[in-house]
């Protein structure tokens, strides 16, 4: 990632170009950065970095200027608190490296390095020191992507401060945050080739490789990466040259080492990597620009099958209901055979009551509604039925419609929505494809303390979709992965023209990947500018429909074209048209030779038939005289 060193360098520090003009300053150090951070830093997040806990130059400085900064030495810990938060807009580095010390100038651009200026190409740095250590400083690795850097140099036991400015005297040739197109290096990149490496991740990165030997040159195809990229390699001016990533994999890390696309990354052998997800060890390392939202992991199960319908008369309620139901029934029974009885013992003596299954008989039949009039019910009794009359009217309603529906309509069972739904279920199986549980799903999995996810990964197969697809179709088995890569290889292998699948698609996912996003320090700022622009736009969404579905189309016409062309195919009336039409035709002209020969039969044939005739009538009267 070396693309602005040479313009920096090239503006900074070769004057035989003429971009540059050395102007004399007479004046103290705090004068002319007052003019600095006045004319080119003003509402900038200012952070002095020094060698001294205590640094009187810094705090000279801000009094002087009567600015807010943050004054930090080499030994602070904790890079990314000296940047601000996400509202600071302008970012600025002051090197104080003003002393005449070797050591002291080596330990400064070490921290530099240690706290991840290269990953922010967008921070200004300007750096006080001898006029010696110009090219040491603004050539040190540091500030290798760095896009504004000014040098202020000074020579010892002079007053004068010599100053390296660009020739352009306008503020617009140095300010960090201007609007100006022709001024902002992140606009217009000049052609220059970005290296990338990249894996196979359809909806979202696709390619070709040219060979199969390892980090081969690719070619992209489309997805919905690759046209986001194009965009921007349009409108930035920038090419590209794409390889495959070492062993094919986004890189897990190693005690801080990555391998696979990550680790070429952190070496610095690429300038920009395509889609991944993010960890924790990997946000250490990298900075991550937003380009796709979490794309959830579903769970693809068989389509809900029919329910058995000798069980439809006890299936609209569940068994508590038929247990409430029960209970009370009974209960009200009871209930109103007692009262009878002590009703016709301490009041109304010598009563006739109801003897306990007529009472149940009552109950039942104040249920559906059908009670029998039965004069000898006292008035309790006959207030008790009124009031369970009501009750019944309110349930039996309901009841009667849901035994209806279900009798008349053959019931399915429950679909598999979710991971609950999926753990939830008895005697059940699952697994996820092999290719995709690396890195952010496995780490997610793993550290998780959601019971549910827990219990999903402790009896979790890794297994390819075709292996996995086909224990769905036998029952009893779940399979799971990222939405987009359901949708591709469901539509395109197991969905037939008129849209049917044997599989259903839960509705409801674990969010594994926060988000995933690209992977370089020089390019973010504008990146991320650009990236807004066409979210705002509705093209990303809008894209990665168009993608998927013609991904799927064209695969599944090529499925179809192979199976014709290797499978045997069993005869059916439509292959065996050609043969039938050939055998009706001949069929019609046999006919209509024979109607022919009938009606105009020739006259060869018309003597012969006479001769023969004449010789069986000769025949027949020689027989009656012998």
């Amino acid at each position: 990632m070396v693309l602005l060193r040479v313009c920096v360098v090239g503006a900074l520090v070769l004057t035989s170009i003429g971009q540059v003009t050395v102007l004399k300053v007479e004046g103290k150090v705090e004068t002319v950065m007052e003019k600095v951070v006045k004319q080119h830093l003003n509402g900038c997040h200012l952070v002095f970095l020094t060698t001294t806990t205590h640094s009187p130059l810094a705090s000279s400085i801000i009094r002087q200027l009567g600015v807010v900064g943050v004054v930090a030495d080499v030994t602070m810990e904790g890079g990314d608190r000296l940047w601000g938060d996400q509202r600071t807009t302008c970012r600025a580095v002051i090197l104080l490296t003003h002393n005449n010390n070797n050591n002291n100038t080596n330990l400064l651009l070490r921290h530099l390095e240690r706290i991840g200026l290269y990953k922010r190409s967008e921070v200004v740095v300007v750096a006080v020191g001898l006029r010696e250590d110009v090219e040491k400083v603004l050539l040190h690795p540091s500030l290798r992507n760095t896009a504004h850097a000014l040098y202020l140099a000074f020579t010892p036991h002079t007053t004068p401060i010599s100053t390296l400015i660009p020739h352009s005297t306008s503020t617009s040739a140095f300010t960090p945050h201007t609007t100006s197109h022709e001024t902002d290096q992140f606009r217009n990149f000049q052609g220059h080739v970005l290296r990338m490496t990249a894996v196979n991740y359809f909806p979202y990165v696709a390619f070709v490789r040219e060979t199969e030997e390892p980090q081969t040159p690719v070619t992209f195809t489309d997805s919905l990466d690759v046209r986001i990229f194009q965009t921007f390699t349009k409108k930035l001016n920038i090419s590209y040259k794409v390889t495959d990533a070492p062993n094919r994999t986004w890189g897990a890390d190693k005690d801080g080492v990555f391998f696979g696309m990550m680790g070429k990354l952190q070496r610095e052998e690429a300038d920009l990597c395509t889609s991944s997800g993010p960890t924790r060890s990997r946000f250490k390392v990298i900075d991550y620009l937003r380009i796709h939202p979490s794309d959830h992991m579903i769970v693809t199960s068989l389509q809900p099958a029919l329910l058995p319908q000798h069980l439809a008369i006890v299936r609209p309620f569940s068994d508590g209901v038929w247990l409430s139901l029960l209970v009370g029934v009974v209960g009200w029974s009871v209930i109103m055979w007692a009262l009878q009885l002590v009703w016709t013992r301490m009041v109304a003596e010598g009563g006739r009551g109801i003897s306990f299954s007529m009472a149940l008989m009552y109950g039942w039949g104040a249920l559906l509604e059908q009670t029998h009039p039965d004069p000898s019910l006292s008035v309790s009794g006959q207030l008790l039925v009124g009031w369970w009359l009501v009750f019944c009217v309110v349930i039996t309603t309901g009841f009667r419609s849901s035994l209806v529906a279900h009798l008349t309509v053959q019931g399915k069972t429950a679909p598999i929505d979710s991971f609950e739904d999926m753990v939830a279920q008895k005697g059940w199986r699952w697994g996820t494809e092999e290719t995709l549980f690396k890195g952010a799903p496995v780490e997610y999995f793993t550290i998780s303390h959601d019971p549910v996810v827990q219990k999903a990964n402790s009896i979790l197969e890794i297994l390819g979709w075709k292996d996995g697809l086909r224990k769905v179709q036998e029952g009893g088995y779940s399979f799971f992965a990222f939405r987009n890569f359901i949708r591709f290889t469901v539509g395109s292998h197991f969905t037939d023209a008129n849209g049917r699948s044997p599989f259903y698609i839960g509705k409801r996912g674990l969010s594994a990947v926060h988000f995933l996003g690209w992977n370089g320090a020089p390019f973010y700022p504008r990146f991320s500018e650009l990236m807004h622009y066409l979210e705002d736009a509705g093209l990303r969404a809008y894209w990665i429909e168009q993608v998927l579905d013609k991904r799927i189309r064209d695969t599944r016409q090529g499925i179809l074209l192979y199976e014709e062309e290797s499978q045997q195919v069993a005869l059916k009336l439509g292959h065996m048209q050609g043969a039938f039409y050939l055998f009706f035709l001949g069929v019609v002209l046999a006919f209509l030779v024979l109607l022919l020969e009938t009606i105009f039969p020739p006259r060869n044939t018309s003597k012969q038939l006479l001769t023969h005739s004449q010789g069986l009538h000769n025949l027949s009267d020689s027989v009656q005289l012998s």
